[in-house]
């Protein structure tokens, strides 16, 4: 079952309940974000409503995709203000939202702030990019973990967002999911076996308990070196969380952490 509570009609925890009025029932996991929450059940169907407290009424409806087909087989699902992605069992990836920054991983949908309310296969190439495990978003990209641990990314490249190295220039932006590069800037990101995003940045734990970030690092939540004057806060490529300075943060067995979300 899933309880709320916070808005003006619920101040006190209550169940959601579906639009006959009975508790939604069978659920695996939930995610919010400002204006949406969402609810996955046991077949993998997402339960979606309105969190606008000033609204009389929630209606709850399953996610469909462009036929109109409620979408199945959903075992995660991560959202935040502008996009949302779902993940399958077969380790494919639905997205839906805003595409204003083409993090809905798809270029053939329309570019500029448009919404798609469906949802839509990313994709690599023509085909739904798959054998995915993990997913993670942050205001304007997207990131999948591979089952082999390496990491996709698309959307918005500013602050170095896409963790690309010297490829793709901050600032531009694509709809094609790209490999994360490696710590050294060269290859690509390796043995990871979790992601999270945050407002400007991921995180990415790797398999030997450290764990490596890159995109913005205000106030040092990437890392506690020293940058020489004038190259700024960005990364484009991973950089080791630190402990204290030199010295790499490393949460050991990952039989006890194996979420970052």
């Amino acid at each position: 079952r899933v309880m709320r509570w916070g808005s003006s009609d619920a101040n006190n925890p209550q169940f959601e309940v579906d639009n006959n009025g009975a508790p939604l029932k069978d659920i695996t996991s939930i995610a919010l974000e400002y204006e949406m929450a969402y609810a996955v059940n046991k077949q993998g169907q997402v339960y979606q409503w309105d969190l606008d407290p000033n609204a009389r009424i929630h209606p709850v409806s399953l996610v469909k995709d462009k036929n109109g087909k409620p979408i199945v087989d959903v075992t995660k699902i991560v959202t935040g203000p502008n996009h949302t992605l779902a993940l399958t069992k077969k380790g494919n990836m639905y997205a839906w939202g805003n595409n204003n920054q083409y993090q809905l991983g798809d270029p053939k949908l329309e570019e500029n702030n448009t919404v798609i309310n469906y949802a839509n296969y990313v994709k690599l190439g023509n085909a739904p990019l798959g054998n995915i495990k993990d997913i993670a978003i942050n205001f304007y990209s997207s990131y999948a973990l591979t089952q082999s641990g390496n990491v996709y990314a698309w959307g918005n490249n500013g602050l170095g967002l896409l963790g690309d190295g010297v490829n793709n220039p901050a600032g531009t932006r694509t709809g094609v999911p790209r490999l994360v590069v490696s710590e050294s800037g060269q290859d690509k990101l390796s043995d990871v076996v979790a992601i999270t995003g945050m407002e400007e940045g991921v995180l990415a734990l790797k398999s030997n308990g450290t764990i490596v970030g890159w995109g913005r690092n205000w106030h040092g939540r990437l890392t506690q070196d020293d940058r020489k004057q004038g190259d700024g806060d960005d990364y484009a490529y991973p950089v080791l969380i630190q402990k204290s300075k030199g010295k790499a943060l490393n949460i050991g067995n990952l039989n006890a952490f194996t979420k970052l979300n």
